[in-house]
């Protein structure tokens, strides 16, 4: 009977030496249990096979503690991701962002050692199945979630899991618009659908509306040179070079009002139509204003003197010294480059 259970790992190490994977451990095992039996030491293959056995056993163990481990971390302990993101001067920076707020088309950078959270594909499937009411983004959910995918994941295949997972909701269990639960192989077991709500789920915190900003944008010339304001070192567009502008909608008149409260009274006002530039938080609508000034006034004199966020350049210099934010695009094409 003992020399019976040792014909398993024999016929395995057979099966590799006919494969050509002469160097695989399961041929020397075989060799080893072989050997013993040809020499009639049955006591010393069964041994052997018997310290194989518990190795092995040993080996699962230890592979399914490690897996579970290092599960846990990968989708407990990390929601964020290093968005790389370009501000209006043309920088690539990156920023430390939640996973929920990643849209189509954002890149991520990931590095050697990096944790990836989990695939928002796979949230939305489980959030539709479990017809969860919590907010998608929220750890909570995001813990429950994550917490059922990885009970539900087969130790044996989880990398085949995780991508049939990702497949499926890419190309079923849809993001947007209808999802085609007719060919979901869970459309049964699918809470969501089962009750009519799949377009309900996963719950999303509600979008605050973008604010709207009236501004005036003014292109002030003086004697071939072009008016630069340099912004606070903090906030939206921080440090950044720009076109003189104020907040609130500017009509003509409202411009004259303007200039004479500053102590101008001889310049040329042509309007140069209106803009608009989108923000992640705002929503500048534009209105601009060609000033051509035909006199300066002492005392701006004395700011742009003593005041070095403010400047007055050629075209030529704004073009190969100066960054505009591409928000004043729309205005910046009126200067002069020459």
């Amino acid at each position: 009977l003992r020399v019976w259970s040792l014909g398993p790992r024999i016929l395995k190490g057979v099966g590799q030496m006919a494969s050509g994977n002469v160097f695989k451990s399961e041929v020397l095992d075989a060799a080893a249990i072989s050997m013993a039996l040809i020499t009639g030491d049955t006591r010393t293959a069964s041994n052997i096979n018997f310290l194989l056995n518990i190795g092995d056993t040993i080996e699962d163990f230890t592979k399914k503690k490690s897996y579970s481990d290092l599960a846990n971390r990968l989708l407990s302990q990390n929601d964020q991701v290093q968005l790389v993101v370009k501000n209006d001067g043309g920088k690539v920076t990156e920023k430390s962002v939640p996973l929920y707020v990643l849209k189509k088309g954002d890149v991520v950078a990931v590095r050697t050692g990096n944790v990836i959270p989990v695939d928002g594909n796979v949230l939305r499937i489980f959030s539709r199945i479990l017809m969860e009411p919590g907010k998608i983004n929220s750890a909570g959910t995001r813990g429950k979630l994550e917490r059922e995918v990885l009970r539900t994941m087969p130790r044996e295949r989880p990398g085949d899991y995780n991508q049939s997972l990702m497949d499926l909701g890419a190309t079923v269990c849809l993001p947007n618009g209808q999802p085609l639960c007719e060919k979901c192989p869970w459309e049964s077991a699918c809470q969501a659908h089962n009750n009519g709500v799949e377009c309900d789920y996963p719950v999303k915190e509600q979008k605050k509306p973008r604010r709207v900003e009236e501004r005036g944008v003014f292109l002030i010339e003086w004697e071939g040179r072009y008016l630069l304001h340099k912004r606070d070192r903090k906030g939206l567009l921080a440090g950044l070079w720009e076109l003189p502008n104020l907040e609130g909608g500017f009509t003509a008149e409202k411009v004259r009002e303007e200039m004479r409260t500053r102590g101008f009274s001889d310049y040329i006002l042509e309007s140069l139509g209106e803009g608009k530039h989108i923000f992640s938080h705002v929503e500048w609508h534009m209105t601009g204003y060609r000033i051509r000034l035909q006199a300066m006034t002492k005392q701006f004199r004395q700011i742009l003197d003593e005041d070095a966020d403010w400047a007055l350049v050629t075209g030529r210099e704004l073009e190969e010294s100066y960054a505009l934010p591409s928000a004043f695009d729309r205005f910046k094409k009126q200067i002069d480059k020459s």
